[in-house]
């Protein structure tokens, strides 16, 4: 059986969260590691894929920010 690291984090902001994915991916890429598991959770946002666009969006941006939901641009699709 393969050796699995885990991390369990508190609640994060969501580019935390997304550096410390690519960081886990990279390690686990380049054989540094065997298998790495991520158990955290992020403040609310909305992601926008490659296609999104603001214009998508279903209310003003400002209503967000006062929600306290972040709004970010993600290189997936959908």
């Amino acid at each position: 059986m393969s050796e699995c690291f885990y991390y369990l984090l508190s609640k994060i902001d969501y580019e935390e969260g997304l550096k410390l994915q690519r960081a886990a991916f990279q390690k686990v890429s380049s054989g540094d590691v065997g298998n790495i598991l991520l158990l955290l959770e992020h403040n609310p946002v909305i992601t926008l894929g490659r296609r999104g666009k603001k214009e998508n969006l279903l209310v003003e941006e400002s209503f967000l920010k006062e929600k306290g939901i972040g709004l970010y641009n993600v290189e997936r699709g959908g």
